[in-house]
């Protein structure tokens, strides 16, 4: 516990309330409790992250306290502006406590939330001539040393020094208590070593010692060795080794080797010793609709997914056989006719009806590895065979949102076409950017057969300048020149929408005084193939997309669908793509399912593993300049 300082009476307050905050903000289910006498008030704004109202609740506390307690108020006012994203209100709160007014814990708090203030302000270089007027980890009281600890980390990884910023993770990770946020932080140290090259690891080998010489062996192990079976027997050494690291979470259970051997010879177990012990698989069974209105997307997945596999020049390949959905129209049953007939991975259902029947199996009904081609947000999936993989619109909804909040911007507008495709993006936006402090002030909801001019005229609130600019005449009795605007309380639009009913739209902006107003889009406004005379009228829309539509160096996908008898353009190029990378998810499933922090360069988007077994897909964003899609950097 943190020690009061004698003239700090708040201390003990700022020393909790500065590790909580340290490791809530990595996740919003991450809390620390709160062992201080905070007013109901205030821990009910902790509890839900109102950070804008905690800063205005510690002002108001500020002008009713003493000075030695006013100050504290202040800082910690400014500390939660920082955190809710208003930099500046915060700047100009610690501009006005003067340092020589503070006790030595007082100064350090200080200095702590103005390191916060550069890291918001992407000014990491700052943040670390910050950190240096800070004393030494030894001499600070337990909850204040967590939190410099976990600044150090933010701003080390900031700065590229991936290995100091581990080290100070790893130091961090032993003075946790709660399980949440020891999870957080023993991930976000595997992530971070993931990013340093194989022989900085292996130099980092010689010299470091505990707490972060074990992490760095098994990143280094994870790194090197490419081979499954020797890259499986070296982690069980390490398990071995290290038995009680907190690492051991993240690894599957210790594997007894020459049980796992028998097993291989065994034809009944081979499904389950894949599963254990990593071995590529030997047959594959693709779970598609061939008929019905899934049919089409069927086809495109399985075109692109053998497409992959013929591509594929490594000597030893499994046997592949497709299995169509539709003719026992029971999922169930055709996924224990696979597994029955010698399947020992499992790619599919497309269907997400059908992906919810797999999920409600019995867990020992579910030893063969599966990836599925959708997912369903009622899925849940605790078990490590069972991983989910799709092309969710809210996944671009959310990494639109988050590039939103990376650019400053606070205040949203949404443009989505009025149908239950729209309905649900405009949720997940809304949902999505609430959650990340920001605030939705006009939605248009795209109807093709109504007036669509009035529905960016009434989103931009152009009719209610021009009612001004008339009173204004009125009452004057003069001739004014007036200037209609939009109105200024916007900062950015989040849009989806198909790209005919994107084309027509963004004109329209123009024309009604928004050309300067940021446009973020799913992937929904281009068509798939560049078209610069059909595309010019969406200039300056900034959208995300799978790598392969403007990156050259995933060329892969585009020599295979030129490869094709029929043309693939649109979405079916893109499901042609998510079977590419199905395949290369199928021979790289045990290295994502052991390693977090794993990542594939694939066609829809840089792939990794969540902890709710969902592929995660990280996309390109593109910008269209001259009637082209060209690469945002």
């Amino acid at each position: 516990m943190c020690k009061t300082a004698k003239k700090s009476i708040l201390f003990p307050l700022l020393c909790i309330l500065t590790l909580f905050f340290a490791i809530a903000c990595e996740s919003s289910s991450a809390r620390s409790k709160q062992p201080i006498n905070l007013t109901k008030e205030s821990q009910r704004m902790h509890e839900k992250a109102e950070y804008l109202s905690s800063a205005q609740h510690y002002l108001g506390l500020s002008q009713n306290s003493h000075p030695a307690q006013s100050l504290e108020y202040q800082i910690m006012a400014a500390d939660m502006f920082v955190k809710a994203g208003e930099p500046t209100k915060a700047a100009s709160l610690l501009d006005k406590v003067s340092d020589s007014a503070l006790d030595v814990n007082q100064k350090i708090f200080k200095q702590m939330v103005l390191v916060e203030l550069a890291l918001a302000r992407y000014n990491p270089k700052q943040a670390e001539t910050l950190l240096q007027n800070i004393p030494h980890q030894a001499n600070l009281p337990e909850a204040t040393r967590s939190r410099v600890l976990f600044l150090q980390a933010r701003t080390y990884e900031a700065n590229d020094n991936y290995l100091a910023a581990a080290r100070a993770r790893s130091i961090l990770d032993e003075l946790l208590v709660d399980q949440q946020s020891q999870r957080i932080n023993r991930q976000a140290i595997r992530q971070i070593l993931n990013k340093v090259p194989e022989h900085v690891l292996n130099q980092a080998l010689q010299r470091e010692q505990y707490p972060l010489a074990p992490w760095l062996s098994l990143a280094y192990i994870e790194k090197s060795i490419s081979n499954p079976a020797q890259r499986e027997q070296a982690i069980y050494q390490w398990q071995q080794q290290f038995p009680n690291h907190p690492a051991q979470a993240f690894l599957s259970q210790n594997l007894n080797y020459p049980q796992y051997q028998m097993a291989a010879n065994n034809t009944q177990a081979q499904q389950y010793y894949v599963a254990a012990s990593g071995m590529s698989p030997r047959k594959i069974a693709l779970l598609l609709p061939m008929n019905g209105p899934h049919a089409k997307a069927a086809k495109a997945i399985r075109e692109g997914y053998l497409a992959a596999y013929y591509d594929n020049a490594s000597g030893q390949k499994p046997s592949i056989q497709v299995y169509d959905t539709t003719l026992e129209n029971d999922v169930i049953r055709t996924y224990q006719r696979a597994v029955n007939e010698g399947a020992d991975f499992v790619v599919g259902p497309l269907v997400k009806e059908e992906v919810i029947r797999l999920s409600q199996m019995p867990t020992y009904a579910l030893k063969t590895p599966i990836l599925t081609l959708n997912e369903h947000p009622q899925v849940h999936s605790n078990i490590r065979s069972f991983v989910q993989f799709s092309l969710s619109p809210e996944n671009e909804a959310d990494q639109i949102t988050e590039k939103a909040r990376s650019l400053g911007y606070r205040n949203a507008s949404i443009v989505v076409p009025n149908n239950s495709w729209g309905k649900r993006l405009s949720a997940r936006f809304r949902d999505s950017w609430q959650k990340k402090g920001g605030r939705i002030v006009s939605e248009a909801q795209i109807e093709p057969y109504k007036d669509t001019a009035k529905q960016i005229r009434d989103l931009l609130a152009i009719e209610q300048s021009q009612k001004r600019s008339d009173t204004i005449k009125y009452l004057i009795k003069e001739h004014v020149e007036y200037q209609v605007r939009r109105r200024t309380d916007v900062d950015v639009v989040f849009m989806a929408l198909p790209s005919a009913q994107a084309r027509q739209i963004k004109p329209l902006f123009d024309f009604y005084y928004a050309h300067d107003l940021p446009i973020l889009a799913t992937s929904s406004v281009y068509a798939g193939n560049p078209n610069s005379n059909r595309d010019r009228d969406m200039n300056g829309i900034q959208f995300i997309d799978m790598p392969w539509v403007v990156n050259a160096k995933q060329s892969r996908v585009k020599k295979l669908i030129n490869k094709q008898e029929d043309s693939l353009s649109g979405e079916s190029s893109r499901l042609f793509a998510m079977g590419v990378d199905a395949y290369d998810l199928t021979q790289s499933f045990n290295q994502l399912q052991q390693s977090p922090n794993a990542m594939i360069d694939g066609a829809t988007g840089q792939l990794s593993l969540n902890a709710d077994n969902r592929i995660q897909r990280k996309m390109t964003w593109v910008k269209i300049a001259n009637g082209s899609p060209v690469l945002v950097q």
